[in-house]
């Protein structure tokens, strides 16, 4: 990652963190302290040290060595590094030029159910490393993207939820025990959010991704919108409308033709609703994309 990206990310974040607020996920409270970017080489190593919040880290690129109690992890592209606060813990970068995506939680419940302290018992017995995430990484690879062309607002905003919340449920479905698992529906869920990532360009109707959950599609909707702060309609359509705004910026295919390509069959609906998103209607934002060059 360049320089600057880099920067631009993480005053990006920074910013961003205030307008996230909170949200909640399967009855635990989350806020976003702190998101940032680490880009570092073979020489970058922290000795043991203790956090005041909970460290949840993506590795989006090169290879890092965590160390726990004894205990040495490498995680690659896709894991994840999972530590409660007041636990000591180090890491190095072990191979290449690596890119760690950190977030500093501030963790709570609602209703007081105690799950906390549980959770924490099953990061001290080793659950404290994840690998293979990549839906996790599609979320974090497209909130880079949106970055580095100058998004901002909501569409950032929505981003950084899903991926603390595709994080946070694959976690608590690794951690949760099998008997009281029901299925292991947040790490269904979080399947389920990087399968409709990566077919956005497919029919996607409710009833059949509830079919997927085994639960109702009013059912679906709730669990949605609990974990990544909207029901999966809306997520669909915004995603739909983001990826639709990349491809008139970065090629000239008429209008009706990159509507369509995001599935949107009606060039006059798609109008509309890009003009709701992003202030322009299509043909107009594309222009200014183009004169300002970015």
């Amino acid at each position: 990652m360049a320089e600057d990206a880099w920067k631009r990310f993480n005053r990006a974040m920074t910013t961003t963190t205030h307008a996230v607020g909170r949200f909640v996920l399967d009855g635990r409270t989350v806020r976003i302290a702190r998101l940032h970017d680490v880009v570092a080489g073979t020489s970058m190593r922290f000795p043991d040290h203790v956090h005041p919040w909970f460290e949840l880290s993506l590795v989006t690129a090169g290879e890092v060595l965590y160390r726990r109690e004894g205990v040495e992890r490498v995680l690659g592209r896709g894991g994840v590094f999972a530590m409660p606060p007041g636990r000591a813990h180090g890491w190095k970068v072990e191979r290449g030029r690596a890119t760690i995506t950190g977030f500093h939680l501030i963790l709570g419940e609602d209703g007081g159910q105690g799950r906390l302290q549980p959770w924490y018992a099953g990061l001290a017995d080793g659950n404290w490393t994840l690998e293979g995430m990549e839906g996790a990484l599609a979320v974090s690879d497209e909130l880079h993207a949106l970055v580095r062309l100058g998004a901002s607002g909501d569409a950032i905003v929505l981003l950084v939820r899903a991926l603390a919340g595709t994080l946070l449920a694959r976690l608590d479905a690794a951690l949760r025990p099998a008997a009281g698992d029901a299925g292991g529906g947040g790490d269904r869920l979080a399947d389920l959010h990087a399968y409709i990532l990566e077919n956005l360009h497919r029919d996607l109707p409710l009833a059949r991704l509830a079919e997927r959950l085994a639960v109702t599609p009013r059912h679906l909707n709730r669990l949605f919108a609990a974990a990544y702060g909207m029901p999966v309609h809306r997520f669909i359509l915004d995603q739909r409308l983001e990826a639709a705004a990349q491809s008139l910026r970065w090629n000239d295919l008429p209008v009706h033709e990159v509507a369509a390509g995001h599935g949107f069959p009606d060039r006059s609906y798609f109008s509309r609703l890009f003009r709701a998103k992003f202030g322009l209607p299509p043909e107009a934002w594309r222009r200014h994309q183009h004169r300002d060059g970015t």
